[in-house]
């Protein structure tokens, strides 16, 4: 089943917390479009989400 969720986040930290506490509810984030975040059912806990701030774009050669 899908969920969609609407949230903003200022702080990364706040922001990976809230996805590790859904996935060990069973919730995978599949989607991701400005503050609407879709999920999936999965495991409790199969997924461990960590957020990494770059500098760059996604494909500059320092990102890579």
């Amino acid at each position: 089943m899908k969920t969609k969720l609407w949230k903003a986040f200022w702080d990364y930290e706040k922001e990976e917390k809230w996805l590790n506490e859904l996935s060990a509810k069973g919730l995978a984030m599949t989607d991701y479009t400005f503050c609407r975040y879709t999920f999936e059912d999965c495991i409790p806990g199969e997924y461990v989400y960590r957020i990494e701030y770059l500098e760059h774009r996604i494909n500059h050669p320092e990102s890579i």
